[in-house]
C-alpha cells in the first residue's frame, strides 16, 4: 500500500487547514497539488521497484528472485545441475523458429517482461485478461455534470453545497419508494461499484437496489445504515457521522456501453429516509 501520509505529515501537523486547502478540494477529492504529490509517491515507488528488479536480474542485487538461467552462458557449455534439457518449444526462454534455447544474457531480458495482467489475476484469468479503463461518473463533477434530464421525473435530485457550506459533500437522493434513475456508463475490465454514504442505526437512510443493463434479478442491495462506532473528525470545526461506503455491484460486464440503474426500496406511495449516492465507479 503506498501512501502520502509520511510526505504530508509535518505540513499537516504544522498547519491542518493550510495543508487541506493546499492538497484536497473537499474531505475526499484531492487538488491539482494532491494529484501531483500522488503522482510523484506512485512514481517514486515504481522506479525503485524497476531498479530492484533490473538489479537482481543483472545479479548486483538480491531483492526479488533472479528469474534466469545461465545453463548456455556458463564456462562449460554443457547442461547444469537440474537444469534438464532445456525448455520447450513455445516456453519462455525458446525461440518461436527453430527450437533453440536462448543465452543466459537473452533470458535475462525476458525475465523482465512485464506480464500482461493484473497484479491479483490468477494464471487461467490471463486469457480473459482486459485492460482497465477507469470511468467515473460522480456527483461532484463539476467539469462534465449530468444533464437535468436524467432526472426529470426520476424522483431523484442532485445535492450540490452552497459555498461556504461545511457540508461539502455532493449527492443524488432519492426519498419517495420506487424512484429509479439510469446513469449511463463507459466499461472495459467490466467491474461496476457504487459509490454512496451510509448512517448509523439512529440516524435513519434508504436503501436501493442498483444493477447493469437489465440484470435486475442481478441487482444488489445497498444499505443506507451502517454501524459507525464514533464521530470521525474531518476538519477542526466538523465531525461526520455517516461512513462513505463502495460497493461492486457487478464483475465481468462486457466492454463498451452500458447503464446504471439505481431503485429506490420502500412501500410505494409513503415517504423513505432518503439514499445518497456520491458516484458510479466502473474499470
Amino acid at each position: 500500500m503506498n501512501s502520502t501520509k509520511g510526505v504530508l505529515y509535518n505540513d499537516y501537523i504544522v498547519n491542518p487547514e493550510g495543508a487541506r486547502k493546499e492538497f484536497y478540494l473537499d474531505p475526499i477529492l484531492a487538488s491539482p497539488t494532491g494529484h501531483d504529490l500522488i503522482a510523484d509517491v506512485l512514481t517514486s515507488y515504481m522506479m525503485q521497484q524497476i531498479c530492484s528488479g533490473w538489479a537482481a536480474n543483472m545479479g548486483h542485487a538480491f531483492d526479488v528472485p533472479y528469474m534466469g538461467e545461465g545453463g548456455s552462458d556458463t564456462t562449460t557449455g554443457g547442461p547444469q545441475l537440474l537444469g534438464g534439457v532445456g525448455l520447450r518449444k513455445g516456453a519462455q526462454g525458446v525461440n518461436e523458429g527453430d527450437g533453440e534455447s536462448l543465452n543466459g544474457q537473452e533470458l535475462k531480458h525476458v525475465s523482465l517482461k512485464v506480464p500482461p495482467a493484473r497484479i491479483h489475476d490468477r494464471p487461467s484469468d490471463i486469457l480473459q485478461f482486459r485492460e482497465i479503463e477507469p470511468f467515473c461518473v460522480s456527483a461532484n463533477d463539476l467539469i462534465n455534470p449530468l444533464p437535468p434530464s436524467l432526472f426529470y421525473g426520476s424522483g431523484w435530485h442532485a445535492f450540490h453545497p452552497a459555498k461556504g457550506s461545511s457540508d461539502e459533500r455532493h449527492y443524488w437522493y432519492a426519498e419517495q419508494p420506487t424512484s429509479r434513475i439510469r446513469i449511463p456508463m463507459r466499461l472495459s475490465a467490466g467491474d461496476v461499484a457504487i459509490y454512496y454514504i451510509q448512517n448509523p442505526e439512529d440516524k435513519p437512510g434508504g436503501s436501493a437496489l442498483c444493477w447493469v443493463d437489465d440484470n435486475v434479478a442481478g441487482g444488489v442491495e445497498l444499505q443506507g445504515n451502517a454501524e459507525v462506532s464514533g464521530p470521525t473528525p474531518t476538519s477542526a470545526h466538523e465531525e461526520r457521522l455517516h461512513v462513505y461506503s463502495l460497493t461492486i455491484i457487478d464483475r465481468h460486464v462486457s466492454k463498451g456501453s452500458h447503464f446504471v440503474e439505481c431503485q429506490l426500496l420502500g412501500e410505494e406511495g409513503k415517504a423513505s429516509a432518503p439514499f445518497k449516492i456520491l458516484g458510479i465507479f466502473s474499470t
